[in-house]
């Protein structure tokens, strides 16, 4: 019998991966967190090794773009090697060499001009974050994130989701390394090593208020008595880019989705098959030819807006940019990527036949359910 504890407890995954990439420390989340560009399908900053990290505690390693789901060092060796189950235990057990050489893409494009958001600020914020998310007080969000979302624990590590939490219900946010950060969900926006915006998705049922007139809401959307939309907020220094923009270098073909949510979803289903980004809403507000080098080589680019006049005037707009993009129905009748999952969409099965419309080569499918169900847990104050 084949004791895989043991096998994993004598192999730290930082040693294994670091042989084949340079991998530098970017947090102290479970035994460490480290960071490089991937030894399998290329790019800066996809891959993510954590030493202590996984469900036994016994290392973690993913990339965001070829391995979104990721795996400990026997499926790190049985990918890097393109070798079975027996031939991993084997090679680890014996330390059989190897002469396989880690495949890669393209390098991606330079990145624009570097973002104006305060970097050490930036990571600290991050840092904090992503330990309140995992801290026992946060518990619903993470059972929000699984269950409405639908998101496995491994992208939320691998994308750093996090939570700002403030304690006191009238507590709105808090100030974290000179940053002022709303209370709720952090999306950060990192592309080439560097922080680019911090997004903060409102928490349904955690008090909030309306941005513009200054109402307490417990509802994310239109404020009942201005109007104005209160789903997001941001830090200082925020700025507008690509959410996603390092799943493209490589891909034939890519996904835009209308919110971070569905590109972190889709990802997760299909980011083997297509690259997936966004640009954080229907109607961005940027100089969509600034990320013109990670789209221009991309054919074809499917619109994946939400199904509303704002979902269609923005896909309408990008369709007028390009003759290589095509609108992409979101199946189900749902209004988004998220809705048609909660209604039983096989997002992945709608990108393979959206591709093989387009007479794109696919590779063999693999399950998207992650392997414990998780129950819903109501919102709280935290």
């Amino acid at each position: 019998m084949i004791d895989t504890q043991t096998v994993k407890r004598e192999h730290d995954i930082l040693t294994l991966a670091g042989r084949d990439t340079e991998l530098k420390r970017v947090a102290g989340t479970a035994g460490g967190e480290y960071q490089g560009a991937c030894p399998f399908c290329g790019g800066r900053d996809r891959f993510r090794a954590q030493p202590g990290g996984g469900r036994d505690g016994l290392g973690f390693w993913a990339c965001r773009v070829c391995e979104p789901k990721g795996g400990d060092v026997i499926a790190y060796v049985m990918k890097r090697d393109n070798c079975n189950f027996t031939e991993a235990i084997d090679r680890l057990t014996h330390h059989t060499p190897t002469n396989h050489a880690p495949r890669r893409t393209p390098a991606p494009p330079s990145r624009p001009n570097a973002p104006e958001l305060n970097q050490a600020a930036a990571l600290r914020v991050i840092e904090e974050c992503e330990a309140d998310l995992w801290s026992e007080r946060c518990a619903p969000v993470r059972d929000y994130l699984r269950t409405e979302r639908g998101l496995w624990d491994e992208v939320i590590r691998l994308w750093r989701i996090g939570y700002c939490s403030t304690g006191r219900r009238d507590e709105y946010g808090r100030t974290i390394a000179g940053l002022y950060v709303p209370r709720g969900i952090i999306i950060p926006n990192i592309i080439g090593g560097a922080v680019w915006a911090l997004k903060v998705r409102l928490m349904p049922g955690v008090p909030f208020q309306c941005a513009k007139c200054k109402a307490v809401l417990t509802t994310p959307g239109r404020c009942p008595h201005c109007g104005e939309n209160n789903k997001m907020r941001g830090v200082k220094g925020n700025r507008a880019a690509l959410f996603g923009a390092e799943t493209l270098p490589g891909m034939r073909a890519a996904v835009l989705c209308e919110g971070e949510f569905d590109m972190l979803l889709l990802n997760q289903c299909a980011g083997d098959l297509v690259g997936v980004a966004t640009f954080g809403s229907a109607r961005p507000n940027l100089d969509v030819a600034t990320w013109a080098s990670y789209l221009l080589p991309i054919a074809p680019l499917f619109i994946a807006y939400d199904s509303d006049d704002t979902g269609e005037r923005g896909a309408d707009g990008l369709m007028g940019l390009t003759q290589r993009a095509r609108r992409l129905v979101v199946p189900m009748k749902a209004k988004d990527i998220t809705d048609s999952w909660k209604a039983g969409a096989d997002l992945r099965q709608w990108v393979v036949e959206a591709l093989n419309r387009g007479h794109l080569p696919q590779r063999p499918a693999f399950a998207t359910t992650p392997a414990d169900p998780i129950t819903a847990m109501p919102p709280q104050t935290l």
